[in-house]
């Protein structure tokens, strides 16, 4: 009895064992691939060899932050048309959301309001800021554009870390605040760096937590009282209104033959 059991059981796998290797030969899937996303249980690094998946189920490169990040930005990015490539607006502008370089010059978390001279290609100290407080973004300037005030458009760039001084960033735009200050009305673009994954799904201010926004709007109302100026911040606007600002600043820095030197804005004339 026991032994026509045991038997019994060797054909069970045995036919099992046939069946599987019949699915194989026809280019079937097995059931164990249809069931585990590709890489599930996969140890980081470590690949299947070329046109085999058999053994490997265990062994396949997991997907990636970088991959995700891929995938999701060739469907929600809203400057980009499907595939990745540039969105053409009227006229045949170009309008990539994602093409943006900016430069540093005030990291998040400093007091010195660091200045770059374009006349030398040098970053100055202009002033330490009089109030106790930091700057919450990075801080610096928009390349290729020239803003009304004829320098570069100003751009804060949420970050998880500080860069540095000097610092090529690329962005991507996400809203502007508008404010005024004693010299008039001043923009700056609310961006986040393109190569940070942990930004790939903010696309826009209302994606931000908005203690962010907070914090920033606290920042440029206050850090000026102690130097006797005023500032009146306005308010918050998109994605949208950011890059209409961003096409109108940047062809007059198209007009420009060259980048305007960023002024000094010390003490006498602020920033």
């Amino acid at each position: 009895m026991l032994v026509a059991l045991i038997g019994a059981l060797l054909m069970g796998v045995g036919l099992i064992a046939f069946v599987v290797n019949l699915a194989r030969s026809l280019g079937w899937a097995h059931p164990l691939e249809v069931a585990l996303p590709e890489g599930w249980l996969g140890r980081p690094g470590v690949e299947c060899p070329a046109g085999s998946r058999q053994g490997c189920v265990g062994r396949q490169r997991g997907p990636d932050a970088g991959s995700l990040g891929r995938e999701g930005r060739g469907k929600m990015d809203p400057g980009r048309a499907p595939g990745g490539a540039p969105r053409v607006g009227p006229g045949g502008r170009v309008e990539p959301m994602d093409a943006l370089e900016a430069v540093v010059e005030i990291p998040r978390g400093s007091r010195n309001k660091y200045e770059m001279d374009h006349a030398t290609g040098t970053i100055r100290l202009d002033r330490v800021l009089f109030s106790s407080v930091h700057y919450p973004t990075d801080y610096g300037f928009i390349v290729g554009t020239r803003a009304a005030d004829g320098d570069p458009l100003d751009v804060l760039i949420v970050v998880e870390e500080p860069t540095f001084p000097g610092c090529r960033v690329r962005i991507r735009p996400i809203g502007v605040l508008t404010m005024k200050d004693e010299k008039g009305m001043d923009e700056k673009i609310l961006a986040v760096p393109v190569a940070d994954p942990r930004f790939d799904g903010v696309r826009d201010i209302t994606d931000l937590p908005g203690h962010w926004l907070l914090e920033i709007h606290n920042f440029f109302s206050t850090y000026k009282l102690l130097e006797g100026k005023e500032t009146e911040v306005h308010a918050w606007e998109g994605a949208a209104e950011a890059m209409t600002l961003l096409n109108r600043y940047q062809r007059k820095g198209l007009r420009s033959r060259a980048l305007p030197r960023r002024r000094g804005r010390g003490a006498a004339e602020g920033s």
